[in-house]
């Protein structure tokens, strides 16, 4: 059976019979205006950049002259804020002096990393993102709205041709996505010509710009690289579940088969690994904690009645993970960690052994709750 996509939408975001109202973060309100930002080939704008402009926020002027040249054949001027008259009109990119002037807000704990606004100020277009990825994604928008642009891949997109006219519209956008954070992992795109161009006209990014590095890696199947047993074994062998290959452990135990002590060892230790990545320099908002490919999970007595009591055995790696992450925000708070402080996560890969969240089902209601 075939749904629409609205369908498939309803379907997607209802949640026990009710639905996830997800509005205020998706405002769109556009109308006409009685002026032009193009009218018979010929404008009077100027793309506007801060006066230090990060690399990204060059990218996205690049991009707005770029593709605004294909559809129109007028080459739009750039300046930075040293040099702009602001009685002159501007698509302002980023925190301008114009951004600063018009009095509209983008802040980072609210769009942050990848949101932004639209904003029409006085005749003047302000595009801006808490973080500069956002700034780049409002002048795809932009592109969307006033040249009918749309990306699928480097040989494959659409824009209007031929454009002489363009109406100024008043916009109050305000963007915040849904998932705060596409990226790529591996595969096709390693042999796209101009890739890093290309992820970041679908929005997304190379995984090592938000995932921390553990010592000199991303990778999605890592749990040994944070405790590797020829390190560790003969010291700590309850950190390691019984499941070997030629004679070598594969996985970890995360309940660290019940020992009290060496479980406080084994996430002080984990713990370590992420604080020493910080002192290295890592600018890191994300851990990944990866399941061993191919290993099962640990399947010692307390593992068992761990997966007994949550459903799963994703409910060990949660709480094994809570209190990593419970010693990583202490040490923020103290005078070696507080430089370092910043909202920090831990992702695990949802494959093989935690695959499904710890959820179980309630005979009473006839609903699935997570596990407590």
């Amino acid at each position: 059976m075939m749904m629409t996509k609205q369908e498939f939408l309803d379907v997607a975001i209802r949640q026990d019979g009710n639905y996830f109202d997800n509005s205020e973060n998706h405002v769109r309100l556009v109308s006409l205006k009685n002026d032009m930002l193009l009218r018979n080939g010929k404008t009077e704008y100027k793309i506007l950049l801060p006066e230090k402009p990060t690399e990204r926020e060059n990218f996205a002027a690049e991009e707005l002259k770029s593709f605004f040249f294909e559809a129109t054949g007028i080459a739009l001027g750039v300046v930075s804020d040293e040099r702009a008259d602001l009685k002159e009109k501007y698509i302002s990119l980023g925190k301008t002096l114009l951004f600063d002037r018009s009095g509209a807000i983008c802040p980072t704990e609210k769009y942050a990393p990848q949101g932004y606004i639209i904003k029409t100020y006085d005749k003047n277009l302000i595009l801006c993102g808490a973080e500069d990825y956002g700034t780049l994604y409002a002048v795809y928008d932009l592109l969307s709205d006033i040249l009918g642009y749309d990306y699928l891949n480097p040989g494959t997109y659409s824009l209007n041709k031929n454009v002489s006219d363009i109406p100024l519209k008043h916009y109050d956008i305000s963007e915040i996505p849904d998932i705060a954070v596409f990226q790529k992992n591996y595969g096709s795109f390693s042999k796209v010509k101009n890739a890093a161009h290309a992820l970041q006209r679908l929005r997304m990014t190379e995984r090592e710009e938000t995932i921390m590095k553990i010592k000199g890696t991303v990778s999605v199947h890592n749990m040994m690289t944070f405790l590797p047993p020829e390190t560790h074994y003969e010291k700590h062998p309850l950190w390691y579940s019984e499941y070997k290959q030629n004679g070598k452990a594969e996985n970890l135990c995360l309940t660290a088969h019940g020992n009290k002590e060496e479980y406080a060892a084994m996430v002080k230790e984990v713990a370590e690994v992420i604080k020493s990545e910080f002192r290295a320099g890592s600018k890191g908002t994300v851990a990944f904690f990866g399941q061993s490919d191919g290993a099962p999970a640990c399947d010692c007595e307390v593992c068992k009645a761990n997966k007994q009591k949550y459903g799963e055995d994703t409910g060990s790696c949660i709480l094994f993970l809570s209190d990593v992450l419970d010693d990583i925000y202490s040490w923020f708070k103290t005078e070696d960690g507080k430089k370092y402080e910043r909202d920090f996560y831990i992702a695990i890969l949802a494959y093989l052994a935690f695959e499904f969240a710890p959820i179980k089902f309630d005979e009473a209601t006839k609903k699935f709750k997570v596990a407590e």
